[in-house]
């Protein structure tokens, strides 16, 4: 097994097990995701346990687990972006990516598994790609119209805490097969059947860390952050559990959001008047769903529509947030 091998070990292996450079190429996207589901078990730990856990860091050292927060969330997106990029950037930079191990595999699968490799790699194309354009308008790079902000800034899609969890079940999805296929018997990711059985997966001093738990905690929402000033500017966070649960998912909502302002959408409070909120604080309630439901929802309702909104381009939602809010200033 790779977790009674040292580095080096794992790495021959992976050479010896795949054909040509494919090895080498398999063992990098395997180390890379390795790597990133660390950093992301370390920032739910940290981050998305209670609300006394938060409150704890807030009174240790709030700016610093605020800087830290950001980074393992900023490393684990752009870590999804680089592992899901194209094979290939312009004429002449080749990446090593899922896009890059399928391409190179299938003259060396029978028909069966190039048939599966090009689905999976497909959906998780789809599914990484709010991701990739995170990575490209704000993580990696400065989009100038998403940095001045107003009416013609691209809107950008959220990114919750289950969509980072679904995108790297889906990248482990490739590898598995990959695995599976040439018996390179990695432990990789492997999902739901572990967290049923309670398994608790991390890395010890003298093995490659085991990827076998997929987390309980599935709130909607990646932690967010604000700055306190009432204490002398201190950062502090807040707990990701805090948003809650969406009964209605925010992809959906943004196709509603206000055109002058994104990420904000009008609501229409019982005997007040019409209001702007933010998407993430509407239509949600905390501990609406238990865990495994949450997580059964964004695997299999959530994440399947995304790709039509995504297809569609319904997600900018332009079009319809005029539409929809002239109709609701117009009172009808």
């Amino acid at each position: 097994m790779s977790s009674n091998l040292s580095p080096e070990q794992v790495r021959e292996k992976h050479k010896q097990a795949l054909p040509a450079e494919t090895g080498a190429l398999y063992h990098a996207l395997y180390d890379s995701l390795t790597t990133a589901y660390l950093s992301w078990i370390i920032f739910k730990d940290l981050f998305a346990k209670s609300e006394e856990r938060v409150a704890l860091l807030n009174r240790t050292a709030s700016t610093f687990f605020l800087v830290l927060s950001e980074t393992l969330k900023r490393d684990v997106l752009l870590a999804i972006a680089r592992i899901t990029d194209s094979a290939m950037t312009g004429r002449t930079q080749e990446n090593a990516t899922i896009d890059a191990l399928v391409t190179d595999l299938l003259p060396h699968v029978d028909e069966e598994c190039r048939k599966e490799l090009k689905q999976k790699a497909s959906d998780l194309a789809l599914i990484c790609a709010p991701v990739r354009q995170r990575r490209n308008k704000t993580l990696a790079h400065s989009d100038k119209q998403v940095a001045f902000g107003g009416p013609k800034a691209p809107v950008l899609s959220g990114i919750t805490m289950g969509d980072v969890d679904t995108a790297l079940e889906a990248i482990s999805g490739v590898l598995n097969l990959v695995s599976r296929r040439f018996r390179t018997r990695d432990d990789v990711l492997r999902g739901r059947d572990s967290r049923r059985r309670g398994r608790v997966a991390g890395p010890s001093p003298t093995q490659r860390p085991s990827l076998s738990r997929r987390y309980a905690v599935r709130e909607e929402g990646l932690p967010t952050q604000r700055r306190d000033f009432s204490r002398g500017g201190t950062a502090r966070l807040e707990g990701a559990h805090l948003m809650g649960h969406h009964f209605v998912p925010q992809a959906y909502l943004r196709a509603f959001q206000s055109p002058d302002e994104p990420g904000m959408i009008w609501t229409y409070p019982r005997n007040a008047k019409p209001r702007l909120a933010g998407i993430k604080s509407v239509a949600q309630s905390s501990g609406f769903y238990d865990s495994d439901v949450e997580s059964d929802l964004n695997t299999y309702i959530e994440a399947p529509a995304n790709r039509f909104w995504i297809d569609s381009g319904a997600m900018r939602g332009s079009t319809r947030s005029n539409a929809f809010r002239s109709l609701c200033m117009s009172g009808r």
